[in-house]
């Protein structure tokens, strides 16, 4: 697999991103205990291939166990956990989908693994950022 680093400019902000694929995503990210952050993967669509769903799972550092957090469908409709009920937003935009965690913790401190399934793909495609959280200063 060949990786592309790529720096990004959106708003005034510099984003550390990976291309590969036709996907861009961040593959770190961090954030300070008590602040919102926002996950984002863009999604590479091959030719024919249409959005089914995108899955969110989290794997909590140092252990092999997933959680789900949330699923969003082609409609719209959005599943979220109920450990994340009040504190996750799950969004897409075209081929762009978004996790928003509010207050973050150290227990979300991890990986966050986002898997696609397409009309051409049940099985899917995933791209993974892993969050890390700091204590607060």
């Amino acid at each position: 697999m060949e990786f592309i680093d790529k720096i990004t400019k959106i708003s005034n902000v510099t984003i550390d991103a990976v291309i590969e694929n036709q996907w861009i995503w961040e593959e770190s990210k961090s954030a300070a205990e008590g602040t919102n952050v926002t996950l984002w993967w863009v999604l590479g669509l091959g030719s024919g291939e249409k959005f089914s769903r995108a899955t969110i799972v989290f794997i909590q550092t140092g252990t092999v166990v997933q959680n789900n957090v949330a699923v969003i469908l082609q409609s719209g409709v959005r599943q979220i956990d109920a450990k994340y009920q009040s504190r996750a937003d799950i969004t897409r935009e075209g081929q762009n989908v978004s996790l928003t965690l509010t207050n973050v913790t150290l227990s979300d401190d991890g990986a966050y693994r986002c898997r696609v399934e397409t009309s051409t793909d049940a099985f899917g495609k995933d791209r993974t950022t892993v969050l890390e959280v700091t204590g607060k200063t």
